[in-house]
């Protein structure tokens, strides 16, 4: 809890010393009383980032620190891990904010990096401005919003291993459907096949006719392509020797060529 909110030279405050109970606070007054000042002065002391704009003008250096009390065990393991001493479970956070850009953070007055004051902060409090619902419009963030609501993020881890093996088993499921169907299509082709063949009705033997006759219109193809090519070679005008050898040629070529008939 924030206890207490000090500030010097920091805008238009010189110096003020802010207590806060355990009860519900509200700052009020005009435009430019300086409302916006000690939320800056507490963004200050968070790690956020500070303008030299904000130290008050003829100052040197600005000066905000902010003391919380009955910290969290969270906090508290995250101090000890700085090597910070907590004991009475309350930290002081300290921004120092120079005329000339720079800045300093401490934590119990032991100089710190910004970073560490605001790794510190985010668990101490949370700023909400004026534009902060818009967040609600924004689709990306719907299930974001969701899952906090929620509270417990063992939901979440149990629904998102759920959802995983969900993943997994219609994974498997849209395999097993794909190989029926291919199993399906397979079994179709090899029935048409079936009934393909059957309307043929075939004869024991009947094969081995067709093919001894295939092999016979190819043999005959062949020979009457090489006895016209020998005779054709015979007609020519040249030596009987070359004329006999060429056609002789062809004729072995037929006789190579030729196949035999099954069962012959």
């Amino acid at each position: 809890m924030l206890q207490e909110l000090y500030i010097e030279n920091l805008a238009v405050i010189e110096k003020a010393c802010i207590g806060f109970g355990p009860a519900f606070h509200v700052f009020t007054g005009e435009t430019g009383a300086g409302k916006s000042i000690l939320i800056h002065g507490i963004q200050a002391v968070l790690g956020q980032r500070v303008s030299k704009d904000w130290v008050r003008t003829g100052c040197d250096k600005a000066l905000v620190t902010a003391l919380f009390t009955d910290l969290s065990d969270e906090v508290t393991d995250l101090l000890a891990d700085m090597a910070i001493d907590c004991a009475e479970r309350q930290v002081t956070l300290t921004r120092e904010i120079r005329a000339d850009g720079g800045s300093i953070g401490r934590i119990n007055g032991r100089t710190a990096s910004v970073s560490a004051l605001r790794e510190i902060g985010l668990m101490l409090i949370s700023i909400h401005g004026q534009h902060d619902n818009q967040i609600l419009l924004a689709p990306e963030h719907h299930l974001e919003v969701l899952d906090e609501f929620g509270g417990d993020p063992n939901y979440l881890e149990a629904y998102q291993k759920s959802f995983r093996q969900l993943q997994s088993i219609a994974r498997e499921l849209g395999k097993l459907k794909k190989e029926e169907a291919y199993r399906k299509q397979r079994s179709a082709l090899l029935q048409k096949q079936i009934d393909e063949i059957g309307a043929l009705n075939p004869k024991e033997g009947e094969e081995d006719a067709l093919e001894n006759a295939l092999i016979q219109a190819e043999n005959s193809e062949r020979i009457i392509a090489g006895l016209g090519g020998a005779a054709g070679i015979l007609a020519a005008e040249e030596g009987v020797a070359d004329q006999l050898e060429g056609a002789m040629r062809l004729i072995s070529d037929i006789e190579d060529g030729t196949r035999t008939p099954k069962n012959s």
